[in-house]
């Protein structure tokens, strides 16, 4: 799915692309993988009208929870003592595996 991502089209204007990697799977891409792309020359267009102002948090409702997208950090909600709470992705990916481990001795 990367490589089909960087294919550049100079027609359509597609000179970047994102990657939201929910599974840490872009560290085995190395250091170099993360670069901004090169700085485009421009001509002085004059005065620019104002940036618009940030567009509000994303949110998405699903099975009736409401789900916020921000850049926060990475977190998973988890059910902590009977309350929704957020947690990091390695506490989750702990508690996780610990659960799998009791629950496969009964299997």
């Amino acid at each position: 799915m990367v490589g089909r991502g960087t294919r550049i089209d100079l027609p359509t204007g597609k000179l970047m692309f994102r990657v939201y990697d929910y599974t840490d799977a872009t560290r085995l891409f190395g250091e170099g993988f993360i670069v901004k792309p090169p700085a485009k020359p421009r001509e002085d267009p004059g005065p620019q009208p104002p940036e618009p102002p940030e567009p509000p948090e994303p949110v998405i409702s699903a099975e009736g929870l409401e789900i916020h997208v921000t850049e926060a950090g990475r977190s998973i909600v988890a059910d902590v003592d009977g309350k929704a709470m957020p947690i990091p992705v390695e506490g989750y990916k702990a508690r996780l595996a610990a659960k799998l481990m009791e629950q496969a001795k009964m299997l």
